[in-house]
């Protein structure tokens, strides 16, 4: 499928909570635009990672390995959950992070 976070972003050094959240998770892709002001890094996780440890991994990449560089980073995340996962109760763990994204864009 792809890499692990950490075998690509190998240097990033951040705390415990974030690497055992993005420790499992896949890149399956990164691409940058041609003017070189955007990254995406595309993500499969088997397990539900909220939208603010996406942020913050987001701001530990361009911090650290893009210091000084007028970059955003943005990863695109999918996940493949379990099937304990109902809609019910997918909205009941993810609503902080659903509200976090709607008022990151408005």
């Amino acid at each position: 499928m792809g890499k692990t976070f950490f075998d690509v972003f190998s240097t990033l050094n951040v705390n415990h909570t974030l690497r055992a959240l993005f420790k499992e998770a896949q890149v399956t892709k990164v691409s940058v635009t041609s003017r070189k002001d955007f990254l995406h890094i595309f993500l499969y996780s088997e397990k539900l990672i909220k939208k603010k440890y996406i942020y913050q991994i987001e701001n530990e990449i361009a911090q650290q390995i893009f210091a000084g560089m007028e970059i955003q980073i943005k990863i695109i995340e999918k996940f493949k959950l379990s099937k304990q996962y109902t809609p019910q109760i997918l909205l009941e763990e993810y609503r902080s992070s659903i509200l976090m994204e709607l008022k990151q864009y408005s």
